[in-house]
């Protein structure tokens, strides 16, 4: 009886262990859409915006929000408060923000595409598997949440 006691605390107590990065999962957002702050006239926004448009396609599951600072208040507003927040005063166009990093400028395809698309990429990354001396490697999507 006692090692049948033993067993379920152990397969508890690994269970509680392994669900310990299942929460992160929850948290960051693969999808996070590019989000650029643009002015009407602006020839560099203009270069930016022909550069995301090869981009996407591409990149279809790439998602881009344009932001006119020019004609919308708010869009204004916000990059003033995203430049302030990222000490990036005083702001300028294009901007570019994904998730809760922010890129400014875009000279042209050749010298700002390549830093535009690193940009991109870094991503919120994390993990779906973890290296366990007892049982390997274990991949949540073949486990499932539950585990």
């Amino acid at each position: 009886m006692n090692v049948l006691w033993l067993k379920k605390w152990w397969l508890f107590f690994l269970l509680a262990f392994l669900s310990g990065p299942i929460p992160s999962l929850q948290a960051a957002d693969l999808n996070s859409p590019l989000t650029v702050y643009v002015r009407t006239g602006c020839p560099h926004c203009a270069d930016a915006k022909i550069f995301l448009a090869e981009l996407q396609q591409q990149r279809p599951d790439l998602h881009i929000i344009y932001r006119p600072v020019d004609t919308d208040p708010a869009a204004r507003e916000e990059l003033f408060n995203i430049a302030r927040a990222h000490n990036l005063w005083p702001p300028g166009v294009p901007t570019f923000v994904m998730e809760d990093r922010v890129q400014v400028g875009f000279a042209d395809a050749q010298k700002s595409g390549p830093e535009l698309i690193a940009f991109i990429e870094q991503r919120s990354t994390f993990s779906t598997t973890v290296k366990n001396s007892l049982l390997g490697t274990l991949d949540v999507q073949q486990l499932g949440l539950p585990l």
